[in-house]
């Protein structure tokens, strides 16, 4: 399905599921959490780059640029980093006024 989307020239997203479980049931504190992600990451971009097209361009997904999600689909939720980072300062301010 990869190759044929990437043939069709359909710029690649990724979303990152299943959260809750990284923190509920395996207990991951944050650092392994992270390296999980970024190993996951970095698997798909390796994947990504064996069919490279000159007229797509870079198509790797990277959270940074807004390519990659993060998601609990059993808690009905998902955020970019972009997003998140809003939500989480929005909080933050709201906290600092109450």
């Amino acid at each position: 399905m990869l190759r044929q989307a990437l043939g069709e020239r359909i710029r690649p997203v990724m979303t990152v599921n299943k959260l809750d479980r990284c923190f509920l049931e395996l207990m991951l504190d944050g650092e392994e959490a992270y390296q999980n992600f970024c190993r996951v990451i970095e698997n798909a971009n390796v994947l990504l780059a064996t069919y490279t097209d000159e007229a797509l361009g870079d198509c790797m997904v990277a959270p940074e640029k807004g390519t990659v999600s993060f998601s609990a689909g059993l808690h009905n939720w998902a955020f970019t980093l972009t997003a998140g980072a809003y939500t989480w300062s929005t909080f933050q301010l709201n906290l600092s006024h109450s």
